[in-house]
């Protein structure tokens, strides 16, 4: 399962040219690799799981591709154009969104007004009528639209993850990364997050880079699941694949929790597991 990534094809949205491709992303900062030869692809309207144990190079793979830094070695392409190493805010423009494993809202400024400062930069050539607008649906995809007028810092935390994911949203993104959007979440609050990453794949047709520690999340989730550890790709493929092989056990899952996850994948989502395993993710 590891290697190069599978032909991309056309995408399932019926859209041409639009993959987000990585190939052969290395980082390094002085003499710490934090990514090595790391190349797989996201589809349009694909919803992708990015795993692996903390300092695998998960962040840091989100920082390249959204121009917060350059890779040292490699390239990052939407469809055909390449934007390696561009401006954050040109690759925001280009159609690609992103939340932050830390919360990084406006506190004293509302709900609203979070999302409308990406809509007013994605969409600098609109209305302010049609800022609102998207700003409008976003929180709407998100259910947050009638909190449009609280303040973001006033917000319980799922529903301050959930402002990030609308901020991002309101791009009308491409591509949206989202860096451990579950953290801290209940079973219920997961399952209902789920539902909604699902409905913005559908409305947007975007594609979904979602890193997380909850492998249940990940598995009802994600049609394809891409495994990091020290900064390496160990596995790629169907969640099921991944989870059962056997470097993907040792270096993050652990025996005992891919045991527990077999034996519950056939029950409904979050019966039966709640809590972390200590081996790697979290089966909730």
């Amino acid at each position: 399962m590891s290697g190069e990534p599978p032909d991309s094809g056309p995408s399932s949205s019926g859209k041409s040219g639009g993959v987000l491709s990585l190939r052969g992303l290395e980082k390094r900062f002085g003499g710490l690799v934090a990514l090595e030869g790391v190349s797989f692809d996201v589809r349009e309207a694909e919803i992708v799981g990015l795993i692996g144990p903390n300092g695998s190079g998960k962040t840091t793979l989100i920082n390249i591709v959204t121009g917060l830094f350059p890779p040292t070695r490699g390239t990052v392409r939407l469809g055909d154009i390449d934007i390696t190493g561009i401006q954050a805010a040109r690759v925001a423009r280009s159609g690609i969104g992103r939340t932050f494993q830390g919360i990084r809202l406006f506190n004293h400024l509302t709900v609203l007004q979070n999302v409308l400062v990406t809509a007013s930069v994605a969409g600098a050539h609109a209305s302010a009528a049609g800022w609102q607008e998207r700003a409008r649906s976003a929180l709407g995809k998100l259910g947050l639209g009638h909190l449009a007028y609280r303040f973001a810092g006033s917000l319980p935390y799922g529903d301050q993850r959930r402002c990030e994911i609308a901020r991002a949203l309101a791009l009308e993104p491409r591509y949206v990364l989202v860096d451990e959007p579950f953290a801290g979440m209940s079973a219920d609050e997961s399952d209902a997050l789920i539902a909604q990453l699902r409905q913005v794949r559908t409305t947007y047709e975007c594609g979904l880079l979602v890193v997380d520690h909850d492998l249940r999340v990940i598995h009802d989730l994600c049609e394809r699941v891409v495994v990091l550890n020290e900064g390496q790709k160990i596995a790629e493929g169907r969640p099921d694949d991944v989870y059962a092989d056997p470097s993907v056990i040792e270096a993050y899952v652990g025996e005992k929790a891919a045991a527990q996850f077999a034996s519950s994948t056939s029950k409904a989502p979050g019966d039966g597991h709640d809590g972390a395993n200590p081996e790697g993710g979290e089966i909730r």
